[in-house]
């Protein structure tokens, strides 16, 4: 009837094989059909499932990344908000009645250059340097530090540390109002102090400053850190960020500015991550001072958690839905991380291991393991972060 006998199927491009031709062979037309019809339904089937699968895995992708993009954006506010407030705070304390009123005491009563302890009086702060600073300095810090590195070189600077940090009869050093001196300047620490400590103690900052604008002798320090009463023109604090954030301001700087400085390592915090914030002090038109506040990076944020444990999510990465690799961190422009790697936190000895077959420098390692941090010392080049 001009039909020919038909040739079994090839699927996929295999043939069926002779014993396939020949069962293939004894099927009758009614059965062929049928056999050809499961296995379209059987293409179609198959075909759906890849799709549905496909489509399913590409969702829970999307939903991964907007989970990542909600974190770094509610991140990225939470700091924002941080800094903002920061600023603003800086902004009105170094314009406040009682900040210039204190300026200008200060300055008044700082007392002259040719002001000297007595022989016996250099040797017991000589020996708290060597006994009490050193020995911490030498522990995270290249080489043998020196006392000759560290001890204030002006007279008066050195007379003031003996009162308020070597003879300080107060376990916290913050604690002392009135020093055992009786002098101009400790009535005017006496009068003051209480009430600067009350802000550090209410605000996310570490210590306050008050430098002259004239001389950058640090006039006054809440915390009592290796800082006070030094000069940041020829003391041993000359090239520090704290120096830098200063200049910045003598340079010129309105009523009402502020000015941040970066993290960086701070030698008087003994090398810990540190940033400025500084603003102007005017007395009418003349600038008289620059009030600086000190912000570590494990500072309060909010909520009494401390900066570097919000950008590490207190470690619960998990809970929050990064899973068992994602992590959040604070990069800066120069690259280096402002935070702690998550990975160097759930396990140091491997992570640094890790970095040494990557290549990273035996130098950066060796400051890792020494700062227990990432902080400052790895470098993140990631297209995320480009």
């Amino acid at each position: 009837s001009g039909c020919r006998k038909t040739s079994p199927p090839v699927w996929a491009g295999c043939s069926l094989g002779k014993k396939g031709q020949k069962m293939w062979n004894r099927l009758n037309i009614r059965n062929k059909v049928l056999l050809m019809l499961l296995g379209v339904s059987l293409s179609a089937v198959c075909l759906i499932s890849y799709l549905a699968i496909r489509s399913a895995s590409q969702s829970l992708r999307q939903r991964a990344l907007n989970q990542l993009v909600a974190t770094r954006n509610g991140m990225a506010t939470q700091l924002d908000m941080y800094f903002q407030n920061i600023r603003g705070s800086v902004k009105t304390l170094s314009q406040s009645p009682e900040v210039i009123s204190a300026m200008r005491e200060f300055r008044a009563a700082y007392p002259p250059e040719e002001t000297k302890l007595l022989p016996g009086d250099e040797k017991v702060l000589e020996q708290w340097y060597t006994t009490n600073f050193l020995p911490k300095m030498a522990q995270v810090s290249e080489g043998e530090p020196t006392l000759e590195s560290y001890l204030p070189p002006r007279s008066v600077a050195r007379y003031l540390q003996y009162y308020y940090i070597a003879t300080n009869p107060q376990q916290d050093r913050r604690r002392l109002d009135l020093a055992a001196d009786k002098s101009a300047y400790s009535a005017v620490h006496q009068k003051y102090h209480p009430y600067f400590r009350g802000l550090v103690e209410d605000l996310p900052f570490s210590d306050f400053y008050l430098v002259d604008a004239k001389t950058s002798n640090v006039l006054y320090t809440e915390e009592k850190g290796m800082s006070f009463a030094t000069s940041l023109v020829n003391g041993p604090y000359a090239k520090s960020p704290l120096s830098e954030v200063v200049e910045h301001i003598q340079r010129g700087v309105d009523s009402g500015g502020v000015v941040f400085t970066d993290y960086k390592p701070h030698r008087a915090a003994f090398f810990e991550p540190t940033m400025f914030v500084a603003a102007p002090i005017y007395d009418g038109p003349a600038l008289i001072g620059v009030l600086v506040v000190r912000i570590p990076s494990g500072i309060i944020v909010g909520n009494g958690i401390p900066l570097n444990d919000v950008l590490t999510v207190k470690r619960r990465w998990n809970e929050v839905g990064l899973g068992k690799t994602g992590e959040t961190y604070m990069v800066g422009r120069d690259y280096l991380m402002r935070s702690d790697s998550r990975f160097f936190l759930e396990n140091p000895k491997e992570f640094l291991k890790e970095m040494t077959a990557e290549g990273v420098s035996e130098d950066k390692i060796r400051a890792m393991e020494k700062h227990q941090s990432t902080r400052l010392q790895l470098e993140v080049r990631s297209n995320a972060v480009k």
